[in-house]
């Protein structure tokens, strides 16, 4: 059971406004279940209906196991999930998220996609970061500067950039991608220059 504190945390979180598409909330049951077990994916499940007990919208209590890849969902599931399933299926430890994300995201991509990663490397991605953004979540605008072995990204306009849980899961998604595209990554700065922003620079080899 959540203790009380918790699930007042975990309401927090489903409450920040916005909304982000299905995709980016994945195949989440079938990969909570298949690395953690029925009884892990219980806990999680029961997180994300103890946190949405009072929100008239239905989405934080009955998250579909697949949720439809352009469906919207309220922001605040993705982050109740990923920090259910730090508590619940990590024993707390957030450092060991991104090898795990870094694994599901490749074992999904595409071969040609796989393909274009390894020989385009990183940048032309985070070049498209701003059109990205844009179909993923509803809320802020992104702008992104793209150089020879590095880029620079800055998000504003919208709470969401600066909630820990969020960022923690943007920085996995960035070391997934130069990971995936067979650089190595030298260093990963972020700033918060605002209460809705975050800034993230890379450089990679």
């Amino acid at each position: 059971m959540c203790s009380s504190d918790t699930t007042d945390r975990l309401a927090r979180d489903l409450a920040v406004p916005g909304r982000c598409r299905g995709a980016a909330l994945a195949r989440w049951a079938e990969l909570c279940r298949a690395r953690f077990g029925d009884a892990a994916l219980v806990r999680v499940r029961d997180r994300l209906r103890a946190a949405g007990r009072d929100l008239p919208d239905a989405a934080g209590r009955d998250l579909p196991d697949a949720p439809p890849k352009d469906a919207w969902y309220p922001v605040g599931v993705q982050l109740v999930l990923t920090a259910a399933i730090i508590d619940e299926c990590l024993g707390g430890d957030e450092g060991a998220l991104a090898p795990i994300v870094i694994e599901d995201v490749q074992a999904g991509l595409p071969r040609v996609a796989a393909i274009f990663l390894r020989t385009a490397g990183p940048g032309p991605v985070l070049a498209r970061a701003r059109q990205l953004h844009a179909h993923l979540y509803d809320i802020g605008h992104v702008d992104a500067t793209t150089r020879s072995g590095g880029a620079t990204v800055h998000y504003e306009g919208a709470a969401l950039f600066v909630h820990p849980i969020w960022r923690l899961l943007q920085r996995c998604a960035y070391r997934g991608l130069v990971q995936l595209a067979g650089r190595e990554l030298l260093s990963l700065d972020e700033a918060t220059p605002s209460d809705a922003g975050w800034r993230v620079d890379l450089v990679w080899r």
